[in-house]
């Protein structure tokens, strides 16, 4: 129906389609710069990009679904890095109404378009990707979704996108009033919520499990009072269902809240779950260790440590969220030496036994920044940061080194 309320025909309402779709990249217009091409194989210095070091500091670092690039962005900076060369393939100047800011912005990609959340707007940006070009395809107001007229400083707003079945999991929790949750199913389709659970207490921490479509969320561990049917974590789909609430008896130190949980290869694999303890004496969340917990596809506990510095050759602390790389049946463990914490590295450590196999050294007064394990791509890619930018590396698996 047009603005007259007359019923269009399936020739109109194409039209239209269009019509509207031209506004929007009128109205949003895409710049396309020219990508550096002297950068080194394996290795890119942001510096390359003629970001200024402080956008590289914020800079937003998204392994592609689809294909086997990396998305970058930061401010009204995007680019296009192919994995494992790390080459710049594209670079894209977006409007100032829709920064990239690392605090507030989250990246997605579903179906060739790479998606911008905007937490701060409660809007999503969908971008297309076409013969070099990039474009501003729709634009999706969710402020009635997210929070709807709710204080924004009374609500804690989390979000993963289902790449397989196209839906935005939300997940908000009130910070007075009960503290209640709820979590969301949001179709990329058309805006609207499908599918909704309620929680009678505060859940947080909607986490993916990496090599599967499954994500988790945790309730709130309270020792003040007790918690009936309590669970360490629940299964949820990607459509926002529960699945299995998961409790763990045997754990040596209560489970707070997990940092990163993957597969070991396939669906049916075991899952490795890196997380936070509750201090047994004080009662205070870690800091500086973390536990550990390989799970078999039953649920049961197979392993468990709090020591994991353990894996090392010597004293070394874990510096960030571990990777799985599948070919290998490994894990990639970033670290920081204790006697000198600016020394950092990353370790890669078996499966079987928790052996250590090798280990590779960041370049001096480089720091780590964080690990990403492209699901397409056999080398893992380290970012590095110092004061004078950000760097990405990729780690040769066969050589048994880091690409510097």
């Amino acid at each position: 129906m047009n603005a007259t309320g007359n019923v269009l025909s399936k020739d109109d309402t194409d039209v239209w389609q269009r019509r509207a779709q031209v506004g929007i990249q009128t109205a949003w217009q895409i710049e396309t710069r020219s990508a550096p091409t002297k950068t080194p194989v394996g290795r890119l210095p942001l510096s390359a990009l003629d970001w200024s070091p402080e956008c590289q500091q914020k800079v937003i670092v998204h392994p592609s679904t689809t294909e086997n690039i990396l998305w970058l962005g930061a401010g009204q900076h995007l680019a296009r890095v192919s994995l494992p060369n790390l080459r710049v393939q594209n670079v894209y100047g977006i409007p100032k109404t829709i920064e990239i800011a690392s605090s507030t912005t989250r990246l997605f990609d579903w179906e060739n378009r790479l998606i911008l959340l905007d937490g701060n707007a409660k809007a999503l940006t969908f971008l297309r990707f076409e013969d070099d070009q990039m474009h501003v395809e729709d634009r999706m107001d969710l402020s009635r979704i997210l929070g709807g007229q709710s204080d924004p400083k009374r609500l804690v707003t989390e979000t993963q996108l289902c790449p397989i079945t196209g839906r935005l999991l939300v997940l908000e929790t009130q910070q007075q009033r009960g503290r209640k949750s709820r979590l969301k199913s949001v179709s990329l389709d058309d805006g609207q919520v499908h599918h909704e659970e309620s929680f009678p207490y505060p859940v947080f921490n909607l986490k993916p499990i990496h090599g599967d479509s499954f994500f988790t969320v945790q309730r709130l561990l309270d020792w003040s009072r007790p918690q009936a049917n309590f669970y360490n974590f629940a299964v949820v789909d990607g459509h926002a269902r529960i699945e299995k609430r998961i409790g763990f008896a045997e754990l040596e130190l209560p489970m707070h809240s997990i940092r990163h949980i993957a597969r070991g290869g396939t669906e049916t694999s075991d899952l490795y779950c890196q997380y936070n303890y509750l201090e047994p004496f004080t009662g205070q969340v870690s800091q500086g260790t973390c536990g550990f917990a390989q799970i078999r596809p039953d649920w049961d506990i197979y392993y468990q440590t709090n020591e994991t510095e353990r894996w090392f050759d010597d004293p070394r602390q874990i510096a960030g969220e571990f990777g799985i790389h599948t070919p290998s049946q490994s894990l990639i463990v970033p670290w920081r030496t204790l006697s000198d914490p600016t020394s950092g590295g990353l370790s890669v450590i078996a499966f079987k036994g928790f052996q250590h196999q090798w280990s590779a050294t960041l370049p001096n007064a480089w720091d780590w920044g964080g690990l990403l394990v492209h699901p397409g791509s056999d080398h893992p890619v380290v970012i590095a940061r110092s004061d004078e930018g950000v760097q990405l590396h990729s780690v040769d698996m066969e050589n048994h080194s880091l690409v510097v």
